[in-house]
């Protein structure tokens, strides 16, 4: 049953919102909480040190311009290259997001790197399943078709996985 003006109004439990004639009153919370102001618990002695973040100091030369070449104005409209032996596409949304299987990213010539860097700009994201020998040495050669890569610092280490 939708609310009415005769209903109550259920709020959060730090406040209270009763209806009375067409206007609200609001009981004020218990709480002495100003945002901002909360004190700040001190770590110097944490049992767990190990398990703080690190900052390595890690330092590259800064990025210069590259020339940049779109290799996506280069695919195929209709995708046939990188589309030629693939099992099934599907789209997850209809603006976002495809799904191809069959198709080998360690493997692909340069008409269906073409094809996939013009799918990315048109879908956003593209996921294949079922990468076994797409390692990481792989995944570099791929990345360096489309351009320069350059480094970057990871604090956390994370893992991607295509599968």
């Amino acid at each position: 049953m939708a609310p009415s003006f005769e209903e109550p109004v259920f709020a959060p439990p730090s406040q209270t919102v009763v209806h009375e004639k067409q206007s609200f009153i609001v009981k004020a919370s218990k709480l002495d909480y100003e945002p901002g102001r909360s004190a700040v618990e001190n770590h110097d002695n944490y049992e767990h040190e190990d398990l703080r973040p690190q900052f390595p100091n890690v330092r590259w030369p800064a990025l210069t311009k590259v020339p940049y070449d779109d290799k996506g104005l280069k695919g195929d409209p209709k995708f046939r290259n990188l589309l030629a032996h693939a099992t099934n596409a599907f789209d997850y949304t209809p603006k976002v997001g495809t799904e191809i299987h069959g198709v080998n990213l360690a493997h692909l010539t340069d008409a269906q790197k073409n094809d996939l860097a013009r799918l990315i700009a048109t879908r956003g994201v593209v996921f294949f399943r079922g990468q076994e020998d797409f390692d990481i040495d792989a995944q570099r050669e791929l990345g360096k078709y489309f351009g320069t890569l350059h480094k970057v610092r990871h604090i956390l280490h994370c893992h991607t996985s295509f599968h």
